[in-house]
């Protein structure tokens, strides 16, 4: 395999991640909105809130998290110092960033390795309101650096955004 249709088949991959990720955000975020309404209203308005409530507003906000997290790669809209840019050549704030996304590429490394270990470690047990499985929530690191993973390999190998 080339590199060139390695470096497109990693872009086609990482575009159908993104809007993949996009979609489900905006699923995991209404989640987290409506779980959130409903135990204000119950706390507030019925003096008592489901129990599962609090749970789906936290699992929702640790997927969405470490999901959007890992989008943030692709796009670039990861907090970054842009004034090397005006400090450094070209070339050298082109090698500076290549060697963020391979940090960021080993940073994803050590997501899926403790994340893993997390899951493996909590599989037997269960949240208490909704008695979903632990894992379901350190799944997210694990899940979040496959993703990240394969998002920061598809930037760093884009010869296309590198072009000035």
């Amino acid at each position: 395999m080339s590199s060139l249709s390695l470096n497109t088949g990693l872009q086609r991959l990482s575009r159908w991640l993104y809007a993949v990720l996009e979609f489900l955000a905006k699923v995991i975020f209404v989640l987290m909105v409506v779980s959130v309404t409903i135990a204000v209203i119950g706390r507030f308005v019925f003096k008592k809130s489901p129990s599962w409530t609090e749970e789906i507003g936290i699992l929702s906000l640790v997927w969405l998290c470490f999901l959007t997290a890992a989008m943030g790669i692709r796009d670039g809209s990861h907090m970054r110092m842009t004034i090397i840019e005006y400090l450094f050549s070209a070339r050298v704030c082109l090698f500076l960033h290549k060697a963020a996304y391979v940090l960021l590429i080993l940073l994803y490394l050590l997501f899926i390795a403790v994340g893993y270990e997390a899951i493996i470690m909590m599989a037997r047990s269960v949240l208490p309101a909704t008695h979903l499985p632990l894992p379901v929530m350190y799944g997210s690191v694990f899940v979040s650096g496959i993703l990240g993973l394969v998002l920061a390999l598809a930037k760093l190998f884009d010869t296309e955004s590198w072009k000035s």
